[in-house]
């Protein structure tokens, strides 16, 4: 993200030359400021001291950019967060299934149940050929006029 741009909705604000930067140490921040319309001006509320529509325009533009870096990134743990507890809500959702009294969960490809006692995951393939074998079997189950579990 350009920090140097600051997009809200239609409106765009490029700032051109130097970045904005923080009070000098010892010196006010001013954090707290407060409007008045009738001069237009903008004054500080800890120190008192008028400060620059520019300055504050400025300053806006660079937190609100900040703001949304912080979002970004939260976004990002979150959607990692997810794809890693994929696993886990299917394997949820799996057991869920089984402790149906009157449902059993069945096979996406041949359609028939499966139960407990089938050793669900007793047997294991490599990742990497899971794709080829399962594009293989639904040609064979295709040829064959076998339920697929394919939806249309």
């Amino acid at each position: 993200m350009n920090r140097d741009v600051l997009n809200i909705g239609d409106y765009r604000l490029k700032h051109g030359f130097q970045r904005y930067t923080t009070a000098p140490v010892g010196e006010c921040a001013h954090h707290h400021l407060k409007t008045n319309d009738h001069g237009e001006v903008i004054t500080c509320e800890d120190c008192g001291k008028q400060v620059s529509a520019y300055w504050v325009l400025m300053r806006f533009s660079h937190q609100y950019n900040d703001h949304l870096d912080r979002l970004k990134y939260r976004e990002d743990v979150l959607r990692e967060s997810e794809e890693k507890n994929l696993t886990l809500k299917a394997a949820q959702k799996v057991e869920k299934a089984w402790r149906s009294h009157r449902l059993a969960p069945a096979c996406p490809h041949c359609l028939h149940v499966i139960l407990p006692t089938d050793r669900f995951g007793d047997t294991m393939l490599s990742r990497q050929n899971s794709e080829q074998a399962r594009r293989s079997y639904l040609k064979t189950a295709k040829v064959l006029g076998l339920p697929t579990g394919e939806v249309g």
